[in-house]
């Protein structure tokens, strides 16, 4: 029987910590070669609209899934299928609005957990969305963190996701007035924004800062400048 989760249902199963142990050990079973990744691909549905798909096979576990979603008028539609690579049976169909921002979210824990300085403890996050709380999340949970900038255009917006993550994690996270101010006292930053043009600059970044760069995913995209990759690796 295949199993049908529900986004309820998935916010109720998947914490942040499960998601960040998944993301770790599929991570170490691909650098191993046990897992095959299909990159995303896209075509336009016209008006705007897109139609998104990757999958991956764990040889390891026997599974293959896959994800597609659309972008239609403004709106985003999650499916993940999951199939066994033994039987090619259909195991579960997934919602997968929630489970995406937890997926990502953890993909930026694992790299700060492996990346950031030791003893960081302080995070900017540029974006005030579904995955910049995820983000903020993640990171805390593998770096405890005393205090978060943030920094969204929307002052309403950005006040309200501080009170929030605030409540929500028991840390000190501060509205700031803009990316650069937020990045100031940071030692690790989470870029989670749509913006068509870069947010940071090399400039704006503190030596020894971490970056979880996660919203330029399209052509058309760009959260960072050149001059921040034109930065020895030690400055950042």
């Amino acid at each position: 029987m295949t199993l049908h989760i529900n986004e309820s249902e998935v916010r109720q199963l998947l914490t942040m910590p499960m998601a960040i142990d998944a993301v770790e050990d599929i991570s170490r079973k691909q650098a191993q070669g046990n897992v095959q990744v299909h990159p995303r691909r896209r075509f336009e549905l016209g008006g705007g609209g897109f139609f998104h798909h990757m999958a991956a096979l764990d040889k390891e576990a026997g599974f293959v899934a896959t994800k597609q979603y659309t972008y239609v008028k403004g709106k985003l539609c999650f499916l993940v299928t999951l199939f066994s690579a033994t039987t090619g049976e259909l195991l579960a169909l997934i919602e997968a609005d929630y489970l995406g921002r937890q997926r990502t979210g953890a993909a930026s824990g694992v790299a700060t957990k492996h990346l950031a300085l030791k003893g960081a403890n302080s995070a900017a996050i540029i974006g005030t969305g579904g995955q910049a709380r995820t983000q903020l999340e993640a990171i805390n949970s593998v770096r405890l963190l005393d205090s978060a900038y943030v920094y969204g255009r929307d002052k309403q917006r950005r006040d309200q996701f501080c009170e929030e993550m605030s409540e929500r994690l028991s840390i000190n996270v501060y509205p700031m007035e803009s990316a650069a101010a937020a990045v100031r006292d940071a030692k690790i930053v989470s870029t989670a924004t749509t913006s068509s043009h870069p947010v940071l600059t090399g400039g704006d970044l503190p030596p020894g800062i971490h970056i979880n760069a996660i919203g330029a995913n399209h052509a058309h995209k760009q959260e960072l400048d050149a001059t921040v990759a034109d930065r020895p690796a030690d400055c950042l």
